[in-house]
């Protein structure tokens, strides 16, 4: 029996918040009867005292657990599934430093990288009828897709795609590759691609320079 912890798009600090309710985090985790729980996008905080209060709150729990009443119980493992780039950002994180935190690592081999993300965006956007230039499309994706390392970000760029096509079906003049320019753009950049909407930001910029040289 295990628990998943996603921790993505919280709007408060971890550390504060697992300070704050301490004996409660305990508490969940030993009533739970879980052998296992498995953290995710934790390295979104860009905070290493998370992972010290964590492995904290497991040797708390796992104390609990093997008092005399209860040593049948088992102990609890955390899990966690972070990109390495949380430690190999921080120069002054030492091999021995990131080691402490976790008793074993097991390195994954991504799915999906710049390298092969052509392969992807090929296989499931080439074959629509409604893209008539195939070898045009096709040297396009080639150009965008080694900026897309991400299966999640490459997903998302495809399914956006398809509908914002239903959408546009019937529109005679649309350019697939400005359509799909603008996606991956929202995707890597939804901060300024809003600003967009809203007539500023640097992609607005770029545009109405464009038009005003195309006017000159």
């Amino acid at each position: 029996m295990g628990i998943n912890v996603n921790m993505e798009n919280r709007d408060f600090s971890a550390v504060s918040y697992f300070d704050n309710f301490l004996s409660d985090v305990v508490y969940l985790f030993d009533e739970s009867d879980a052998d296992f729980v498995i953290f995710e996008d934790l390295d979104r905080f860009n905070d290493h005292s998370i992972f010290e209060k964590l492995r904290e709150i497991n040797l708390m729990v796992n104390q609990r657990r093997n008092s005399a009443k209860r040593k049948k119980i088992k102990k609890i493992m955390f899990f966690y599934v972070i990109s390495d780039e949380i430690f190999s950002e921080k120069k002054d994180v030492s091999a021995t430093e990131k080691t402490k935190f976790f008793d074993v690592i097991i390195p994954i081999i991504p799915i999906v990288n710049n390298t092969n993300s052509f392969d992807y965006l090929k296989s499931r956007l080439l074959d629509d009828l409604a893209i008539t230039d195939k070898n045009d499309f096709e040297t396009f994706l080639y150009q965008v897709s080694i900026f897309i390392d991400d299966l999640r970000v490459l997903k998302n760029i495809v399914n956006e795609f398809k509908i914002y096509k239903e959408i546009h079906k019937n529109n005679i003049k649309i350019d697939y590759k400005q359509l799909l320019a603008l996606i991956i753009y929202k995707t890597l950049n939804a901060s300024d691609f809003n600003d967009l909407v809203k007539s500023k930001g640097e992609l607005y910029t770029q545009i109405k320079n464009s038009l005003e040289d195309n006017d000159e």
